[in-house]
Parts: C-alpha cells; sequence; structure tokens
C-alpha cells in the first residue's frame, strides 16, 4: 500500500469530531482548486481532499449516506453488471454498524464502520422534523439506508465521540498480516508497463525514485483528481492530448479526465438560537424533489449547528440550513497542464453549466426560506434571521455569488461499457492487463448524498473481484 500522505491520522483534529474543519489547508490537504467558474461569478473553488492515510474519510465531515436506490439502478441499466441496489446493499449492510432500530432488514449491525445517529429528540433537530411536517413531507424513522423522499436525522462514522475513519475500521486491524507493506510519504510518479500489461509502479521513497512490481493487479484508489492524473501522466488518456504534451501513449481512452462533477452546495438560511449548542455536524436531512415531475428526490436540506455560513449569525450560536443539489446534471472535465506528476492541473467541475441545476437551486433556497421561518423552528430565531433574497433575478445572482462545493467530486474514470467508459464492470481499465480502479473516479454519475459510504462499496466490490480471480 503506498500513501502519498503521512500516517499521522492521531491529530487532535482527525479524531475529535468538532475539529475536522481544521484538516483543511494544511499538508494533509491536497489543496486543489478549480479553475474560475463561469457561472459562479468566476470564483474559483477549493477542494479540500485527504492527502493522508485514510484519504478524505481522515479529514471529512464524516457523514455517511447510501444513496437512493436509483443511483446504482441507473449505474446497471448503463451496462454495468451486478451495481443495481439489489446487489450491493448486501454489501453496504456488512460494512456498517447501525445502531438503528427501526430498520432492521435494511441496516447493519456488526460491521466495522461503527455509525452515531443523531437522536430525533435532541430539541433542535426535532424543531426542524416538525417545521419539515408541517409543510408536508413524510418523516421517516431512517432517511438514509437507502436515500428516501422525507426528513430524518443524519448519520456520522463516530463511535465512542471520535472519528471512525477507514484507517480505524479497516487498516489497524490488520496490520499484522504479512502480506501487508505500507509506504507513507511515498507519491506514485507512474505505472509501469510491458506492451499494455501493468507490471507496477515508480514511487519516490525518501526522495529516492523506487520501482515496485507486481505479479498480480495494481489497483488505483488515489480517488477522482490524482488517479486519472495518474493514468495520464502514465500514458493512460486521450491520445491527442497526451502526444501535445509529449507522453508516449499506452492506450486511447478519451474518456479519462471527462466526466468531472460534483455536489453543489449552497448556505440559505441562518439564524441565531439562544439555546443553541454548537456541534458543527449535518444533523437532520430533508430530502425532496425540485419538481414534480422527477421520480426521485434530488435536493438535500440539511439542518447544521455551524455558524461559518454565508449569510451568518453574528454571534457564536445559532443554527443554518444548508441545501444540496445531489443529482447535479453539470458535467466538466480534468487534464493535465504539462506531462509532470507535480505539474498544476486543470480541473473544472463547470458547475451549473446547466439550467436545470439553477432552477433547481432556486427551489431549494426558497424551500429553505420556508423551513426557517416556519413556526416550529422560528421560536429558535433570537435576532432577525438571514436568508437568500426573494427576488428571482437577487436569488440567482446570490447562488452564482455565493454557491460553493461539498466536496465531493466524482467520475473521471467512469465505469461502463460505451466508447467514453475507463474502466470495466470488473474495475479494469479498459485496453490495459493487471490494473484496477477502486474509488469514486468510477462513478458513472454521483450518488444521492455524501458519497464515502458508495465509494467504500467500490472499494468492496474491487476485493470481491480480486478475490475470486484469484482463486
Amino acid at each position: 500500500m503506498i500513501e502519498a500522505g503521512g500516517a499521522d491520522f492521531d491529530r487532535p483534529a482527525m479524531v475529535e469530531p468538532g475539529l475536522w474543519r481544521a484538516n483543511w489547508g494544511g499538508d494533509a490537504d491536497w489543496l486543489y482548486r478549480t479553475v474560475p467558474q463561469a457561472n459562479l461569478d468566476g470564483r474559483i473553488i477549493d477542494w479540500a481532499r485527504g492527502k493522508v492515510i485514510g484519504g478524505s474519510s481522515t479529514i471529512n465531515a464524516m457523514a455517511w449516506v447510501w444513496g437512493h436506490r436509483a443511483d446504482f439502478d441507473g449505474w446497471a441499466r448503463e451496462g454495468n453488471v451486478g451495481w443495481d441496489f439489489d446487489s450491493l446493499k448486501p454489501v453496504f449492510m456488512r460494512m456498517e454498524s447501525c445502531a438503528r432500530t427501526g430498520r432492521k432488514t435494511m441496516r447493519g449491525v456488526v460491521g466495522p464502520m461503527a455509525l452515531f445517529s443523531y437522536p430525533a429528540t435532541d430539541p433542535l433537530v426535532a424543531a426542524f422534523l416538525s417545521s419539515c411536517r408541517e409543510l408536508g413531507h413524510a418523516i421517516l424513522d431512517d432517511v438514509n439506508g437507502p436515500v428516501e423522499e422525507g426528513a430524518g436525522t443524519g448519520d456520522l462514522n463516530i463511535k465512542d465521540g471520535r472519528r471512525l475513519s477507514v484507517v480505524h475500521a479497516y487498516l489497524l486491524p490488520v496490520l499484522g498480516r504479512i502480506n501487508l507493506t505500507i509506504l507513507t510519504k511515498s507519491l506514485v510518479e507512474s505505472l509501469i508497463f510491458e506492451g499494455t500489461r501493468c507490471i507496477g509502479v515508480r514511487c519516490r521513497v525518501d526522495g529516492a525514485l523506487r520501482e515496485i512490481r507486481s505479479d498480480h493487479d495494481v489497483v488505483l484508489c488515489a480517488g477522482s483528481i490524482e488517479t486519472p492524473r495518474l493514468l495520464m501522466v502514465s500514458g493512460i488518456g486521450n491520445a491527442d492530448q497526451l502526444s501535445k504534451l509529449g507522453i508516449t501513449v499506452v492506450a486511447d481512452l478519451p474518456g479519462v479526465g471527462e466526466n468531472l462533477h460534483d455536489h453543489c452546495q449552497l448556505r440559505t438560511f441562518a439564524a441565531e438560537a439562544e439555546q443553541a449548542a454548537l456541534s458543527p455536524h449535518l444533523e437532520a436531512h430533508l430530502f425532496v424533489r425540485s419538481s414534480e415531475t422527477l421520480s426521485i428526490p434530488d435536493l438535500d436540506i440539511a439542518l447544521t449547528r455551524a455558524t461559518d455560513s454565508v449569510p451568518a449569525p453574528s454571534t457564536g450560536n445559532g443554527f443554518t440550513l444548508l441545501a444540496g443539489l445531489f443529482r447535479p446534471r453539470s458535467r466538466g472535465r480534468l487534464a493535465l497542464t504539462s506531462r509532470g506528476i507535480r505539474a498544476p492541473l486543470h480541473i473544472d467541475p463547470n458547475y451549473l453549466s446547466e439550467p436545470a441545476d439553477m432552477d433547481a437551486l432556486c427551489i431549494a433556497a426558497e424551500l429553505s426560506r420556508e423551513l426557517g421561518l416556519s413556526r416550529p423552528l422560528s421560536r429558535w430565531h433570537h435576532g432577525k434571521p438571514q436568508a437568500a433574497p426573494l427576488d428571482k433575478v437577487a436569488l440567482r445572482a446570490f447562488i452564482r455569488r455565493t454557491a460553493g462545493s461539498y466536496r465531493h467530486p466524482v467520475g473521471t474514470c467512469a465505469m461502463g461499457i460505451g466508447a467514453r467508459a475507463v474502466v470495466d464492470p470488473m474495475l479494469r481499465v479498459q485496453g490495459i492487463s493487471n490494473l484496477r480502479i477502486a474509488d469514486n473516479s468510477v462513478m458513472p454519475s454521483i450518488t444521492t448524498g455524501h458519497t464515502l459510504a458508495p465509494t467504500l462499496v467500490i472499494a468492496e466490490r474491487a476485493a470481491d473481484m480480486i478475490i475470486a480471480a484469484s482463486h
């Protein structure tokens, strides 16, 4: 196992749930930045991604969401046999240990990922759910496994008051295995090929370039930014673009780096609240459709007590409603700017390039206002709340000025059977032997919700496939 970052996953900010935002911007963050976004007033969006053992699971907000059944059934309809929800449900269940009691047939209870679920009896959470009920939305015992339309409390990968990253759940229990060697602070610079067979990697360890060979599969799990970068600098990608950079082409796969997309986030409502204790987590969700013409929810209105919001309360106590666009239609791309592994990347998620995405966020902002001003939540207001503008023109300007990212980039090495697919349904890179990808870059389309749990399902499926192939 080769990791570009370090192994110091036990820093306070990485284990104490309330400090998770302190992980952004430091040495454990890749510090990615998009190009100026034309539909966000030319703003550059920062993307925090984990450069440390455990990747982004070590620095993120710990939200655990399966996604909607239709997400995975959609993957299967595109030719990805075995990736439908019914096939993946047992994998979701075997991963988690969920304390919810209402849906024992749906949630896992003995898996490595222990979950904490916010109690619906929390006064502010209860007020949020009451507001959702008053506006006609269903209140669910479990909104998450899988995502359903309605409101409920969130799940977090937290155990005994501490973050439970994939390091704690998967890696630490097997450190004693004789077939496991871990290299940290070791950047993989290229893949090694014999013809179109991947036989290993070149990586820099303690300043020296080393070659590490493999008789079997090399598995890339560097995420939606570094995985396509590594493929392209190694000669796998759009042949014309690679040739222009002086890179020898190993496989012409024009889909590498394409299909980049992300969940857009908008902070839409904020209010000071005298009684609200600070807690920087997403505590409750309303999954809802932006249009009656849709069959599944595409928006998430989330309650959080974090106060670093736009607009923001003037004191430290308060709550915020975040609107998430969880089924975006906009697509962008990632490209090399030169042949070097450390050269800056061209990262363009192309936010809100599809008019339907802007329309959906407008609906989300309006719904947030209704929720925030409804009777149950309004009882928590201390002072005048702040919300996105009512005027249609001003609202769109507000969205262009303030919308940001949930930092869930996916899709740059999409799985499928068509000409733009990068991996097949067995996660094997097209046209290359002994090379698989097991991260969220293979998602043909993003899931409805935070992407950690679906990413681990991809990893679990990859492990099953590799084990089966070795027998």
